[in-house]
C-alpha cells in the first residue's frame, strides 16, 4: 500500500496511476553496447551543472559509448538539440533544475521551461515534453530535483520522468523522487555521482501543486525506474 492511504479508506482516495515507478535499490548500471550518449545539462548562474556533466561523460566513455555533452540554457535549444540527436544515440543523460512538473533551464524561470502538461505553475503556456521526438532511447537518466516524485504523480496523473517515459522513443526513464545532489557534501569533490540530497525541497513540491494532505507526505524516496512494464 501506498504511503499516502496508510490508515486512510482507498475507497475515498484517488488510486495510484499505473505504470508506476518502482524504486532502484542498487547503483543503475547504464546499458551495455551503447554506441552514443548524449548529456544535456545548464550551465548559467544558479543552474550551474557543468562539472557534473563532465563527470557523467568520464562514466560513460569508460563504459566505451561516444559521448557528446549539449548545453542547453535555453528551452528551445534543449527541444531542437534533443530532436537532432544523432540516430545512433542510445543513452540520454539530463541535469538540470525541475519542479518535479517541468524541466527549468534557468534558475527559478516559470517560463524557461519544458513541462509534461505543457503549462507552467500559474498555467501558463510553455513547451511540453510530448512534443519531443528524436531517436529510440534505451535509457534516461533524469539528474533534476524530484522529477520522478511519486506524489505529483498519483494527485497530477503525471510528472516530468512519467511524461518521458510516455514517448514512444523513449523505453526506460530513471529519476529522483526528492531532490538531488551530487558526489560527497564537501568544497572539494573528486567524484559528482548523482545521489539523494541532504537539503531536501520536497515539501516545495506539495505546495506548489496543491497536493492535499490526505497523499500524505512519504518522503524522499530516492531513485526510482519508470518504464512501460511497471
Amino acid at each position: 500500500m501506498y504511503p499516502w492511504l496508510r490508515g486512510k479508506n482507498p475507497k475515498n482516495m484517488q488510486p495510484f496511476p499505473f505504470p508506476a515507478a518502482i524504486p532502484v535499490i542498487k547503483d543503475v548500471p547504464y546499458p551495455p553496447n551503447g554506441e552514443k550518449a548524449c548529456a544535456f545539462y545548464t550551465n548559467s548562474f544558479g543552474a550551474a551543472f557543468k562539472r557534473q556533466a563532465e563527470y557523467q561523460r568520464k562514466v560513460l566513455e569508460s563504459l566505451g559509448y561516444e559521448v557528446e555533452l549539449v548545453r542547453t540554457d535555453n528551452v528551445d535549444i534543449f527541444q531542437r538539440e534533443w530532436n537532432s540527436m544523432d540516430p545512433k544515440t542510445t543513452t540520454a543523460v539530463v541535469i538540470s533544475h525541475c519542479n518535479g512538473m517541468s524541466l527549468i533551464f534557468e534558475e527559478n524561470s516559470p517560463t524557461n521551461a519544458i513541462s509534461a502538461i505543457g503549462k507552467n505553475k500559474k498555467g501558463a503556456t510553455i513547451p511540453s515534453i510530448n512534443n519531443l521526438s528524436g531517436p529510440e532511447i534505451t535509457a534516461l537518466y533524469l539528474y533534476a530535483c524530484n522529477a520522478g516524485i511519486e506524489e505529483l504523480l498519483a494527485y497530477k496523473d503525471t510528472n516530468v520522468a512519467d511524461a518521458f517515459r510516455d514517448l514512444t522513443n523513449v523505453d526506460t526513464v530513471y529519476a529522483f523522487d526528492g531532490s538531488v545532489g551530487f558526489g560527497p557534501a564537501t568544497l572539494f569533490r573528486t567524484t559528482f555521482e548523482p545521489r539523494l540530497s541532504h537539503e531536501q525541497n520536497y515539501d516545495q513540491v506539495f505546495a506548489d501543486f496543491s497536493i492535499p494532505e490526505s497523499y500524505g507526505k512519504s518522503g524522499a524516496s530516492g531513485l526510482l525506474k519508470y518504464d512501460s512494464e511497471n
